[in-house]
């Protein structure tokens, strides 16, 4: 705009230049007749029968003045006119990145700094030297501060760690670490047996991630669990405890541990603005939530509150020792809600696998015939209650319990555990593989499409949550 604002100004001068020529050219000539003393003699007026002769000057149009404005060039301008103007033809092919815009403002400094050069060296325009100066202390500027935001983020070894393996693969940039960072409080160094919190007495105001050494979690003086590592050591909490409330466990250290600790409040008003933190934190202490529950169903071991001598002896493996129902709130009310649908998702995850793996057996004997293609398969057979249950809400449901589980992912889990709740019931109430009768496999072929759907989710489901199904038990 600013530039076709001065190309019609421009224009408009031009003509009023070529009019005021027009127009000026008599009064000219007999300003220069009295400037030399010469009288004009006094002219009679003429005859009406007189001839009368008139000059008519034709007026230049627009496009004349700009296109004959120029009848001879001047010759080519100064290397370091030419050399400015090559920087800035650089600078507007900058990219749109960080390092392209250090790219432009270092062009726009060297284009200005040979165009002053130019116009002190050659053309003497102080104006144009003052002009290009100040450009160049501000494009510095801008580029001094782009240069310091693009320095290098360094961590310390264990918060290097912990981006690496939990942050980094989730894509969070180094910067939006380091903001998270800014709201720890502290990294409290553990000697063995120190107390990090006391049941019913410290408060649930943290959140807490261990970077080194093991801490075992207890209640009554009974062994809980172990957090190793890059674990949270109250996870659960995250999701709906409050501040004002109490760990209900006592958390102790095995070893000499380090733990990152958080102020939660101000962690979660930090990230309350951006959603994408927001969604990453969700989604690491919910998987964290979630591999405390799964791994159960393979290293489970009960010791009647006492630690297992394997990790007296030193060895890093996921225990976890069940107590009776009737627990307080948190991790471990939690655990001993959710281990029994644990196990029970692989158990069933299993169960399908077994149930297509034998159809698929007696295929190749000839027992039953191939399964036909989903197109030509009647699924209007499907008359029971439960099977356009699995339909509708399992089968048809998943896009939308992902959907969800990306904000909130203990939501992924409450969808598997209602799911095979349901194919169980389907599982004892309905024969899937029948007699290879004529008449009984249109059914047959329905309810196996219908189970290998559901398996194909159930597996997907496992996938997001990093968990390796498995086809037996």
């Amino acid at each position: 705009m600013l530039f076709i604002s001065a190309l019609a100004i421009g224009m408009i001068t031009g003509l009023q230049n070529a009019t005021t020529e027009v127009s000026t050219t008599d009064s000219d000539v007999a300003s220069t007749t009295e400037d030399m003393g010469l009288l004009e003699p006094t002219k009679l007026p003429s005859p009406a029968s007189d001839s009368v002769n008139v000059t008519i000057h034709e007026r230049p149009s627009m496009w004349d003045v700009y296109l004959h404005h120029c009848p001879k060039w001047r010759p080519v301008n100064h290397i370091f006119f030419q050399v400015a103007n090559i920087f800035f033809l650089l600078s507007f092919l900058a990219p749109h990145t960080p390092s392209g815009l250090i790219w432009l403002r270092v062009a726009l400094i060297l284009g200005c700094a040979f165009s002053g050069m130019w116009a002190w060296s050659v053309e003497c325009y102080l104006d144009a030297v003052l002009w290009n100066s100040a450009f160049i202390v501000i494009n510095f500027v801008y580029f001094a501060v782009q240069f310091y935001l693009l320095r290098p983020i360094k961590f310390h070894k264990d918060i290097e760690e912990v981006y690496a393996a939990l942050f980094q693969p989730l894509r969070v940039s180094r910067r939006q670490f380091r903001r998270v960072l800014q709201c720890m409080r502290s990294v409290r160094h553990l000697k063995s047996h120190d107390l990090y919190a006391h049941e019913k007495v410290t408060k649930v105001d943290s959140l807490s991630l261990v970077l080194s050494g093991k801490l075992v979690v207890s209640q009554n003086q009974r062994a809980l669990h172990i957090v190793f590592p890059h674990h949270f050591l109250d996870s659960p909490e995250w999701f709906g405890v409050s501040t004002d409330e109490y760990f209900q466990v006592s958390i102790m250290a095995m070893e000499e541990s380090r733990v990152l600790v958080w102020h939660r409040d101000k962690l979660k008003l930090s990230i309350m603005s951006d959603g994408f933190l927001q969604a990453v934190f969700d989604h690491i202490l919910g998987r964290d939530v979630v591999h405390k529950l799964m791994q159960v169903s393979e290293t489970m071991a009960v010791s009647n509150g006492h630690l297992p001598n394997c990790y007296e002896e030193g060895e890093d493996k996921p225990m976890l020792v069940v107590k009776k129902a009737g627990d307080g709130p948190g991790i471990t009310a939690l655990l001993n809600r959710q281990l029994q649908g644990a196990a029970f998702v692989l158990y069933n995850c299993a169960r399908l696998d077994t149930i297509i793996r034998t159809y698929n057996e007696r295929v190749t004997e000839g027992t039953y015939p191939p399964l036909p293609d989903f197109q030509h398969t009647d699924f209007s057979l499907l008359t029971q209650e439960e099977e356009w249950c699995l339909v509708f809400h399992y089968a048809l449901g998943l896009p939308a319990a992902l959907r969800s589980a990306a904000a909130r992912p203990h939501l992924l889990c409450a969808f598997l555990s209602s799911m095979v709740k349901l194919i169980s019931q389907y599982y004892r109430k309905t024969r899937v593989l029948t007699e290879p009768r004529k008449h009984l496999l249109p059914v047959m072929f329905a309810r196996l499409h219908l189970l290998t759907i559901l398996n194909e989710n159930l597996k997907i489901c496992l996938r997001v949550l990093n968990i390796k199904s498995v086809s037996q038990m």
